[in-house]
């Protein structure tokens, strides 16, 4: 069973960016790369592009939404840029302040808004497998695929 994973508020981290770096991200797309996992699934699915900034659907409220574990680059950017403009996010993620740590036990159940926060698995379980069970409440297309 896996032991623990981290919640990041994107809302949280998108607001301490400085005002001008929130508005070069503002229509930057980002690059998301499922491939590796899911091919072990047996299954395919092409690289998917999202806005780094959203707008929360319900609070209207900013988000900085970039997902790390799968391999992202922003577009239109050169590599250098790109890279340097994750860099800053990836920073801003990583403030202790803006996370939550759960453990997990026997009979734990989690739910969150993934509209508003970006989770990461933490690799603190062995060779144990990681087992999963998700469920998505399908409320708007744009979000369901995450």
């Amino acid at each position: 069973m896996g032991r623990d994973t981290l919640w990041v508020d994107a809302g949280k981290a998108y607001d301490n960016l400085p005002p001008e770096l929130q508005e070069r991200l503002e229509n930057l797309y980002v690059t998301h790369d499922f491939r590796d996992s899911l091919r072990k699934a047996g299954k395919d699915y092409p690289i998917v592009a999202h806005p780094i900034i959203r707008t929360h659907p319900e609070t209207g409220k900013k988000i900085l939404w970039v997902n790390f574990s799968l391999k992202p680059q922003i577009l239109g950017l050169d590599l250098a840029e790109s890279a340097e403009l994750l860099r800053i996010i990836h920073a801003e993620y990583q403030r202790p302040e803006y996370q939550v740590r759960f453990k997990w036990r026997q009979g734990s159940v989690a739910f969150w808004d993934n509209r508003a926060a970006v989770h990461f698995a933490v690799h603190d379980y062995g060779d144990f497998p990681r087992v999963v069970e998700r469920i998505l409440i399908k409320d708007q297309a744009d979000y369901v695929d995450y």
